[in-house]
């Protein structure tokens, strides 16, 4: 006869193997998911790149307000997709997430150049882009309290956009930025043509930007 201890012992390793099934069956959807979410970016940005392309070619053709409504419609997406990004990274659900994390953040800085360039093609003064740097490498409390602070001022005013770049990482075009705005230490923030580059506050940014 089998003992109740053996028995209990099977069923244990039966109910642990389901448990790491079913982890990795979600660790797989939520790659998927955010594999398909950065997707839909790059679509975006080809059909913000394309809008462009056509201003260009059909020069007495008005496709600004075609231009920044579609802009404006990709802001929301990306705050959530790199916390998502973080989250699973931070807890190593899955292993590419360094490249997920990689292409988003180029996604980003093609958006931000998108949205200068706009600002300058359309003259638009709705667009705000607030440019933020920040260590990825390691903890910083003061870009904690800046990224929170920065969080509820996009939350506050509907046209302020904020673009985050982790200065310690290897990408090129995030480089550049840094040596073109003079940042040199963390967090820094970039908007209205000026640097500042110690911790700003909720009123301040809200009184620079135009957003009561």
């Amino acid at each position: 006869m089998v003992s109740k201890y053996i028995k209990a012992l099977a069923l244990t390793i039966v109910i642990l193997g389901i448990g790491l099934v079913a982890i990795n069956y979600l660790d797989d959807s939520r790659a998927g998911a955010l594999a398909n979410a950065i997707e839909e970016r790059d679509l975006d940005l080809q059909a913000s790149q394309q809008l462009f392309l056509y201003e260009s070619v059909f020069s007495g053709d008005d496709v600004c307000p075609v231009i920044l409504a579609h802009i404006d419609s990709q802001k929301s997406q990306a705050s959530k997709i790199l916390s998502e990004i973080e989250q699973a990274e931070k807890n190593r659900l899955f292993p590419d997430t360094g490249l997920l994390k990689r292409r988003f953040l180029l996604q980003n800085v093609e958006l931000y150049l998108l949205v200068t360039r706009a600002a300058k093609d359309c003259g638009s003064a709705d667009l705000k882009p607030v440019v933020y740097f920040y260590p990825d490498k390691y903890y910083c409390a003061e870009c904690a309290s800046q990224a929170a602070i920065l969080d509820s001022v996009t939350a506050q005013c509907r046209d302020v956009r904020v673009f985050a770049f982790p200065g310690d990482l290897e990408i090129p075009v995030i480089y550049l930025l840094k040596q073109k705005y003079g940042i040199q230490k963390y967090p820094s923030l970039f908007f209205n043509s000026g640097k500042h580059d110690s911790l700003v506050s909720e009123s301040t940014l809200k009184s620079e930007l135009g957003c009561q």
